[in-house]
């Protein structure tokens, strides 16, 4: 199971190959409902005048789901899972990619050859990768097992993020976020990105960095074609209701919680 951050895998969904076509909802449908003018319609797609708060999502992010299940500590939001004490007590932490790269990984974003070596250093294959996918490779080899405390962590590398608007005053990174709960992701928002011109170009860079005979490896030309229509200002959120279950509930294992679960075919 994942969240989804590329154009080919847009909501959490089990991965399976030979099922990718039929169990990925694909993405133009959801910019075309934007498009048509009934945004509310479509899931995880929120209309947010060209960009997404960190302060509105910190709403959605399960903290009303906890209230009922809370534990109050001189006011303090606190639960544990496994044998961990998580504080959900509000603001969240607000750490930039690049600083918590530099922090555990011990290396610059930008600085390619240090990245590169602390792959080789931790056994990742990099020679044949482009440098944002060896840097995300770094990032959750070092990076992601500290995110223990809730965390949002913003500012990704752009080209990590195909479908998101760029900084305006920064366009190395994307207008992205994602929040973090015991070393999970639980959540993917950012402004989208409605530039077909740029978006198609994007989707050409992506395509070089995917794997030979991966299944994705396709240009959506539909989806480009829908954004030419014309896409209002709006921002994308995908909340990965399993993983905040397993939260609530202290499981360890998302087949614990996942109410419809891929199962192999009976024989006969």
């Amino acid at each position: 199971e994942t969240l989804v951050a590329t154009a080919a895998k847009a909501v959490a969904v089990p991965r399976a190959d030979k099922l990718a076509e039929s169990l990925l909802p694909r993405e133009e449908f959801l910019k075309q409902i934007v498009e048509g003018g009934n945004p509310d319609a479509t899931l995880g797609v929120v209309p947010a005048g060209g960009q997404i708060a960190l302060s509105r999502i910190q709403a959605q992010a399960g903290l009303r789901a906890i209230e009922a299940k809370r534990e109050r500590d001189a006011g303090k939001l606190t639960l544990c899972y496994g044998d961990q004490l998580i504080d959900y007590t509000t603001p969240w932490r607000r750490a930039k990619y690049a600083d918590l790269l530099v922090e555990h990984a011990g290396v610059a974003m930008r600085d390619m050859p240090a990245v590169r070596e602390k792959a080789r250093q931790l056994g990742i294959e990099e020679s044949n990768k482009d440098d944002a996918v060896v840097i995300n490779e770094v990032f959750e080899a070092t990076v992601e097992q500290h995110l223990i405390q809730p965390t949002f962590v913003k500012d990704y590398p752009a080209e990590l993020c195909p479908l998101t608007r760029r900084d305006p005053n920064d366009p190395t990174i994307a207008l992205r976020f994602e929040a973090y709960v015991a070393n999970m992701e639980i959540a993917n928002a950012y402004t989208e990105l409605n530039d077909p011109a740029v978006q198609e170009a994007n989707f050409a860079v992506q395509l070089r960095g995917e794997a030979e005979g991966e299944t994705m490896r396709v240009m959506d030309e539909d989806f480009v074609t829908s954004l030419r229509h014309g896409m209002p200002p709006a921002g994308g959120l995908g909340i990965g209701i399993d993983r905040v279950v397993m939260l609530l509930t202290d499981k360890q294992t998302i087949r614990d919680v996942i109410l419809f679960p891929l199962l192999r075919p009976q024989t006969k």
